[in-house]
């Protein structure tokens, strides 16, 4: 029976774990080819050391899963063979191939479906020496987000790898980095290298799925930033035609001093869908951003890791690569101005229009904004918002691009009337406050403040009301808006007593707050063995653990958990316990 391949991959991924971290190991069949050397063998013998000693079934963190594709008599039988437990490597096969003595998995109605899934299943792929189908399968693992560590790429046949594949992910450290590249290290020294780098992923993990990643990221923009609503400006992966670039300067121009734009109500998004420009490739995102005043209205929505470089606007991270900002950004807006834009275009706007969020195409722009590439046929027909000449002029290629964006503002500027309530503070006839609000809460009053980072109330009290913005100063944190706060209720495991010192709210879990209230902090000092607790900001909480090593000179740590860790992530326990 034929199935879908994303499908297929999608329960391998559960059947071998869930949330367990799949490492994939590629290489070539033989282990003495031409396109390997003598050194193949013992790098690979001590990888599997490493790897099984830091993630096999004896190690702390037992998260991952390894898996290979064809277990023949080349370096993957001899990584195999070098691991404590075979349950811990799988081998993907082909529906027809014979049964091996590891631990086989058959899966795709042909190899060459059994290559893909194996392409597309795993997190991270270590990939050693090989000709151009391990090239192949590096970059296509790389192109969709899983992290490549590539062993030996200088041998023939590298050139094929892309040069992004090459570079330092995120996660590693540097020195690793550089021992995993190097060809002229010692074995031993690439393999520890290259087990730390994944050990680092494997600990950050499991990764906060797209669709948890989208809502979190909504509710903090609600909660944090006031956002009442959120226009995004969506266009294709290339450069700007002259007459959009003229376009899109003058719409954010507008949005940028309008009134009725308040940034404190309303935020303009833009997104790196594109994983970035190529050098002098005006890109819609960054023209944008660029022309939109003082860049306070906008969030330049980009990968974990990385920024915009626009030079305005304020970067806000989710997801981890390109292609998972798109689906978040495809579930965020409110309202999406499309310029240009091809079949991805298309695609998002189709989700984005079903579940509610109106779209206002610069038709004139032609692409999938013209109504090609399946743009959904409802959105080139005239809105209820928007007046007959104003739709007109969006798709006018007759009339100048300063008309144009007028129209496209004056269209999003009754949206915006429309939807937000005129009680909220703000008239929609100005879109700014001209009276001074009045204080819901007592000065000295005891209330609870929302915890956007824990999901959770803390008990605090009021200091100072500023009848200007409506905002609040607490004994937990300043310029708190209305919205977070609300009378004192029952305590129960949502609730948490506030410590009343120095420092900001615990949308870091205190640890700023312990900073500012203990000067001595980052003059602390630990010793190797000591017992510790470590921030982990991916899991919102202190980990215990242990001091290995003092980077003397660096003010970090190694610990038996992590690497390179700054003192300021650093308590003892017996800070932690009072």
């Amino acid at each position: 029976e034929l199935e879908d391949v994303k499908e297929v991959t999608q329960r391998l991924k559960a059947e071998l774990g869930g949330d367990a971290c799949i490492v994939c190991i590629v290489a070539e069949t033989e282990v003495y080819d031409e396109h390997t050397t003598e050194s193949t063998r013992p790098l690979v013998e001590k990888l599997a050391k490493e790897l099984d000693k830091h993630l096999g079934p004896n190690a702390e963190f037992r998260k991952a899963k390894f898996v290979m594709r064809g277990i023949s008599s080349g370096p993957q039988e001899v990584f195999a063979s070098h691991f404590s437990d075979r349950s811990f490597v799988i081998n993907l096969l082909g529906p027809n191939s014979d049964a091996t003595r590891w631990t086989d998995k058959k899966v795709g109605k042909d190899d060459d479906q059994t290559n893909e899934i194996f392409e597309m299943v795993g997190d991270i792929y270590i990939t050693v020496g090989g000709k151009e189908r391990v090239a192949q399968v590096a970059k296509k693992a790389y192109e969709r987000g899983a992290v490549v560590v590539p062993l030996m790429p200088e041998e023939r046949g590298s050139n094929t790898f892309p040069q992004a594949v090459l570079n330092k992910p995120d996660l590693a450290l540097q020195k690793d980095w550089d021992l995993v590249m190097d060809k002229s290290a010692a074995v031993a020294h690439s393999a520890e290298a290259a087990a730390k780098v994944v050990k680092q992923y494997v600990l950050e993990w499991p990764k906060e799925p797209v669709l948890e990643a989208a809502e979190n990221l909504k509710k903090k923009l609600i909660r944090r930033e006031n956002a009442k609503m959120i226009i995004c400006i969506l266009g294709g992966r290339g450069g700007l035609s002259e007459t959009s670039k003229k376009l899109v300067s003058n719409i954010a121009r507008e949005l940028g001093a309008r009134a009725a734009f308040d940034p404190n109500l309303v935020k303009l998004m833009t997104a790196d869908i594109a994983g970035g420009m190529a050098p002098g490739m005006d890109g819609l995102q960054e023209t944008f951003a660029r022309h939109c005043g003082d860049g306070s209205r906008v969030l330049n929505l980009v990968p974990v890791g990385k920024s915009s470089d626009y030079g305005n606007g304020i970067d806000i991270t989710a997801g981890t690569n390109s292609e998972e900002v798109k689906t978040i950004f495809g579930l965020l807006g409110d309202v999406y101005v499309t310029v240009e834009g091809g079949p991805e275009v298309s695609q998002e706007i189709s989700g984005a229009y079903k579940r509610g969020a109106k779209v206002v195409p610069l038709i004139r722009t032609g692409g999938a904004s013209g109504g090609k590439f399946g743009f959904p046929k409802e959105v080139g027909k005239k809105p209820p918002f928007a007046t007959e000449e104003q739709w007109r002029l969006l798709g006018d290629e007759s009339v100048s691009e300063e008309d144009s964006a007028a129209a496209v503002v004056a269209i999003l500027e009754a949206i915006v009337h429309a939807s937000l309530p005129e009680d909220r503070g703000v008239p929609a006839s100005s879109g700014c406050a001209t009276t001074e609000s009045k204080s819901e809460f007592e000065v000295g009053e005891e209330v609870d403040v929302y915890n956007a980072k824990f999901k959770s109330w803390t008990r605090t009290r009021i200091r100072n009301f500023n009848p200007k913005t409506g905002n609040y100063d607490l004994d937990a944190a300043r310029n708190v808006l209305a919205s977070d706060i609300r009378k004192k209720g029952g305590f129960d495991d949502t609730c948490f007593q506030w410590d009343p010192r120095p420092g900001y709210i615990p949308q870091d879990g205190g640890k700023k707050a312990e900073q500012e209230a203990n000067p001595a902090w980052k003059a602390s000092t630990f010793k190797v063995g000591e017992s510790v607790e470590t921030w982990s900001a991916s899991e919102g909480k202190w980990i215990a653990g242990n001091i290995r090593k003092v980077n003397t000179g660096k003010g970090t740590y190694d610990l038996d958990h992590a690497h390179g860790v700054s003192s300021s992530d650093i308590r003892a326990k017996k800070e932690a316990a009072k």
